[in-house]
């Protein structure tokens, strides 16, 4: 069996995204209060920041993510866990 290892950011969370810098393939620099963590380049006909603004968000949510399954394993059954995991899902705008 393989032992899984705890992965976490170097680099402090939240992470954000600035201004493109302009060039044959635009960046767009994904940063936190401390530095620039890394720039993701638009190389596709008309790619956008959305790319950039995908990391940023799915970097940011992993700690709630985390902290919502461990809810619901510590509490099954609990009718308060549906409602956690709905304000989750709203919150990463995965509700219709």
């Amino acid at each position: 069996m393989t032992k899984h290892t705890k992965v976490v950011p170097a680099t402090p969370l939240p992470w954000d995204i600035g201004q493109v810098n302009q060039g044959r393939f635009p960046a767009y620099p994904i940063f936190s209060d401390k530095a620039v963590v890394t720039e993701v380049a638009i190389r596709a006909r008309g790619g956008s920041c959305q790319d950039a603004l995908y990391i940023a968000h799915a970097c940011n949510s992993y700690l709630k993510l985390v902290e919502a399954l461990r809810y619901i394993l510590a509490h099954p059954g609990d009718s308060a866990q549906t409602k956690r995991g709905e304000a989750l899902l709203r919150e990463l705008g995965e509700t219709e």
